[in-house]
């Protein structure tokens, strides 16, 4: 009966390929960044063997019936148990947000590496080797049980409001004159976020920007142009936090005294084309490494955090 019904399940998706691609493409895209999050990388094999085998690795024991359970389901399980706020179904916080927790205290910092590589890291600082001959599950929870010693991993899921203030530092700098379109601009987190007195991320927590278009001064007078997309910062339990700029961001850089901050910022909320096409000198538009800006979180998120108290 499973044989036929994994069958069924194959016939059925390979249908809903031809009839319904958006809807594939989004389920094969959403488990290539479930696996690339864990590997750094997308897995090979069929969609159904691919969740079998994330579901072994995040410690999700197939339920009777699994076999008739839709995979969107399945992947949204997957997906709920890795990262994002703690389900109070579970009991459990997502994987995620435990290492993360962990590298903080053991290194005083996150990093963005694949999470398989971040265990390691840890049970070879915590434990004294690696053990991957088990699940991630079974090697977070060992780690766990010796960090916190059978105390428990504290969690609390905030909420962050959106238009909330977000304090980074610019680690790298640049110009108009040789930036490139799709080159990163890296920034960390300038102290640490911290809501309803609990710790979202820790200060150094590195994200990225993205330069979605670059053109230098010319010899006539007229000025660069540079526009960056400031992408998302990645928290405690790996959602990650989308910022960027208004009117209200250039008010608070404004008032912090931050002038270079307050210049670009003001030059990303000019529309393409309504830039002064001639300058009475050549300028184009530059910011260097360690400049400090002022962020603001896009949209209203739900997240797992450290209590502080």
């Amino acid at each position: 009966m499973a044989r036929r019904m994994r069958i069924w399940g194959t016939a059925l998706l390979l249908w809903l390929s031809w009839a319904m691609p958006g809807w594939t493409a989004s389920l094969l895209q959403r488990t290539a960044d479930v696996e690339t999050y864990l590997y750094g990388r997308p897995q090979e094999g069929a969609l159904v063997v691919r969740l079998q085998r994330l579901e072994s690795e995040l410690g999700l024991a197939p339920a009777a019936g699994d076999e008739a359970t839709p995979l969107g389901q399945r992947l949204e399980r997957l997906e709920a148990r890795l990262r994002g706020p703690a389900r109070s179904e579970s009991g459990q916080a997502p994987v995620a947000y435990a290492v993360g927790v962990m590298e903080w205290l053991a290194q005083a910092r996150l990093t963005s590496d694949p999470l398989t590589r971040r265990v390691e890291r840890l049970e070879t600082a915590i434990l004294g080797a690696a053990t991957a001959d088990q699940s991630l599950q079974q090697r977070v929870t060992t780690l766990t049980e010796a960090t916190f010693a059978g105390s428990g991993l504290p969690a609390r899921v905030v909420t962050i409001p959106a238009g909330t203030a977000v304090r980074v530092r610019l680690t790298q700098g640049a110009s108009s004159a040789t930036a490139r379109a799709g080159q990163a601009i890296p920034f960390e987190l300038a102290e640490d976020l911290i809501i309803d007195g609990a710790l979202v991320a820790p200060a150094g927590t590195r994200g990225e920007a993205t330069v979605i278009e670059a053109r230098p001064s010319d010899q006539v007078g007229r000025a660069g142009s540079l526009r960056l997309s400031f992408g998302g910062l990645s928290l405690f339990d790996g959602t990650v936090l989308a910022l960027g700029v208004d009117d209200q961001a250039l008010q608070k850089n404004r008032e912090a005294g931050y002038s270079a901050a307050e210049e670009l910022i003001k030059h990303l909320l000019t529309r393409p084309g309504e830039e002064e096409n001639v300058f009475l000198v050549r300028k184009d538009v530059a910011f260097g490494a360690g400049t400090p800006i002022i962020l603001l979180t896009r949209e209203k998120v739900q997240v797992t955090a450290y209590p502080l108290r």
